[in-house]
């Protein structure tokens, strides 16, 4: 079946599988998932091809591998590219070549369709293959967290065809005009990120990066090619801001430093500096100060900084990070200096969403470090003034900022008040209970001692009916449900 498809019908097959893998590592799959997903979107392909997709390989690279493999046991290695296409599609591998594939791909023979051989090269537990009833999870999953109303990769095809259309028309040269749409889609995804559940920004957003990066492959002129690198940037930071907000975290690491290349490649250091930041919420929300502060401090060392909302938020940051371990005085610092840049910045670079940097987002960090220092009054002034600016239809921050405010009051005596204004503050009909809402709660719970007043029992009473939101949000991953966590 699969040697007699036609080569169109091949291209929207290939273009299926690349959708899948794509999808499929964001969601944080296995390559043996991600594989299933294929075979069951595409059942002609055979499962060395699809292998080979879920690995995100080229032929060439197959050729290559064997080679190295052969040439270590001091043997010559004979293939060409279009030996791989045919063992793919006429599913007839030369049984000394079984092994090889085996080594290349870490898995069994039986993954490869070759199940009479004993060959099985997996690295543990961790990627072994998914059980029918965990391929069936996976696949509902998949196509809730796309939209998907069809199977059969026709969501792919739907999505990915007008792509390549406009990636055929911009081969050579892509236009002012096709680079202002992608531009201000990155622009527009920022914005949307903060608000909206990461599935209704990530599959646009990872078709316009698709479609950049190809763009970048082929070599533009050298003003397009700068462009694009900016936007491949932005587009990164959105992607990186999906991940870190569904918890995937080491994800969302490897996205926020492509956002750092590229945004060195287009020589925009006011991005980068925003990735940096970016990149900086990955051990503040572990909780590691030490390990922000390691990531900031050298870029804040540097001679002759030119102001910048990216250079604020890395003093912000590190001005969270020494309250964190209870260094007052180079906590004020840093957020002085994080005002100082910010107010020294042109204003046109100063705007709502995540390619830059708020003053209100230097009010929540310091009601957050006044909380951990102890300051009762500087916690509640700080909480005031940023709720005061910040856009309170937010799903996750202005409910972190009133625990923020109830735990000045809790800490200046007014008990009583601190519950009733937490309850008030996760009762919110715009909070979400992202898990990091709930964490920050139960921080302020544990502030409360062993307190016997009637409203101490009211708000634990409410607090033990909250429950981390895990169904409207999150990227799913297999084995798990989806939900989503916003920002400490």
């Amino acid at each position: 079946m699969a040697e007699d498809l036609e080569k169109g019908e091949w291209r929207r097959i290939t273009k299926c599988a690349e959708g899948i893998y794509l999808r499929g590592v964001v969601a944080g799959w296995t390559p043996d998932q991600i594989q299933a997903e294929i075979l069951r979107a595409a059942p002609m392909m055979k499962r060395l091809e699809a292998r080979r997709h879920a690995m995100d390989w080229s032929r060439q690279r197959v050729v290559k591998g064997i080679a190295l493999i052969m040439e270590a046991n001091g043997q010559y290695c004979p293939l060409r590219e279009t030996d791989v296409f045919d063992w793919e599609r006429k599913g007839r591998v030369p049984y000394e070549y079984i092994d090889y594939l085996s080594q290349l791909f870490r898995c069994s023979a039986a993954d490869l369709g070759y199940s009479e051989f004993s060959a099985d090269y997996r690295p543990g537990p961790g990627n072994r293959h998914p059980s029918d009833q965990e391929a069936t999870t996976n696949r509902a999953q998949f196509l809730s967290w796309t939209g998907a109303i069809t199977g059969g990769g026709a969501v792919e095809l739907l999505t990915g065809e007008p792509d390549q259309m406009h990636q055929a028309l911009d081969s050579g040269s892509v236009d002012d005009r096709r680079l202002d749409e992608l531009d201000g889609n990155a622009t527009r995804y920022g914005l949307k990120v903060i608000k909206d559940p990461p599935a209704t920004v990530l599959d646009d957003a990872m078709l316009d990066f698709m479609s950049v990066r190809r763009l970048v492959k082929e070599r533009q002129r050298i003003r397009h090619q700068i462009r694009l690198s900016r936007i491949g940037a932005k587009l990164a930071i959105v992607i990186g801001e999906v991940l870190f907000l569904s918890e995937s975290f080491s994800a969302a690491n490897r996205w926020y430093g492509v956002a750092q290349h590229a945004a060195r490649d287009a020589g925009d250091q006011m991005l980068f500096d925003i990735a940096l930041a970016s990149n900086a919420y990955l051990p503040s929300y572990s909780g590691d100060p030490h390990g922000v502060l390691a990531l900031v401090t050298p870029r804040l060392e540097q001679t002759a900084i030119a102001p910048s909302p990216g250079v604020a938020w890395l003093y912000a940051f590190a001005g969270k990070a020494h309250a964190a371990l209870g260094e007052r005085d180079a906590f004020r610092q840093s957020m002085d200096a994080s005002r100082k840049a910010l107010a020294a910045s042109r204003p046109d670079t100063i705007r709502p969403g995540v390619h830059s940097f708020l003053p209100e987002k230097i009010w929540f960090y310091e009601s957050t470090s006044y909380a951990w220092l102890g300051d009762a009054q500087g916690t509640i002034q700080a909480a005031d003034e940023a709720l005061s600016l910040y856009d309170l239809s937010n799903t996750t921050v202005p409910a972190l900022i009133r625990i923020d405010r109830a735990s000045g009051l809790a800490q200046a005596g007014e008990v009583p008040e601190a519950c009733r204004y937490a309850t008030w503050a996760l009762s919110d009909p715009h909070t979400v209970h992202a898990s990091s809402v709930v964490r920050r709660a139960r921080q302020f719970d544990g502030m409360l001692g062993d307190g016997r007043h009637p409203a101490v029992r009211d708000w634990r009473e409410f607090l033990a009916s909250v429950r981390p939101n895990t169904t409207r949000h999150a990227l799913p991953a297999p084995g798990s449900s989806s939900g989503r966590s916003g920002k400490p």
